[in-house]
């Protein structure tokens, strides 16, 4: 318990992190249905995260694990508000294929990331933010369904407060001196 009250802002940020970033990518199965149905499409929805996480990691190696973040919000944010926007007929096909592989940025880092905010209590802090994050971000598609945001692209607008709480929380992180 003593190590949870002298880590409990690092712990509730990182709990933020993991359960946005999670629920961005929980959440993008209900974009799989307009992707046309073929194991072609199948797979390379699945697949699609593997470059994401190498982005990530180029990225994190390039300019730190909170610009990684920043960028991964404001893509986000970008790509939900081009998406809300655009009159483009396949713009929900795009979205479908393009979101996968910006969530694979905060999957590539998450876990290492964690690990070095939390030092000595590392493996039970970081793995439970992560869990826990994990638990939270399951009920997205619920609060997405019973909110009625998967109508007329509100789910844009969802998916682009994820990404302002991950810009809002990766800069409270930079606030409390949590290394980024």
């Amino acid at each position: 318990m003593m190590a949870l009250n002298h880590n409990a802002r690092p712990f509730a940020i990182c709990l933020g992190l993991a359960s946005l970033t999670i629920a961005s990518g929980t959440i993008n199965v209900f974009y799989v249905k307009d992707l046309p149905q073929g194991i072609v499409y199948t797979v390379l929805f699945w697949l699609d995260v593997a470059p994401g996480m190498l982005l990530g990691a180029w990225i994190v190696r390039r300019a730190g694990v909170g610009r990684a973040l920043a960028i991964y919000a404001l893509a986000l944010m970008a790509l939900s508000v081009w998406a809300w926007h655009s009159n483009w007929p396949l713009r929900a096909l795009a979205f479908a294929l393009v979101l996968p592989m910006l969530n694979g940025i905060p999957l590539g880092l998450m876990g290492a990331f964690f690990n070095e905010v939390f030092g000595e209590y590392r493996t039970m802090l970081s793995g439970a933010a992560y869990n826990l994050g994990r638990i939270a971000a399951g009920f997205s598609p619920i609060l997405v369904t019973s909110l009625g945001l998967r109508d007329s692209g509100r789910y844009f607008v969802f998916s682009a407060l994820l990404g302002a709480g991950v810009l809002i929380l990766s800069a409270a992180a930079r606030r409390l001196q949590i290394r980024l």
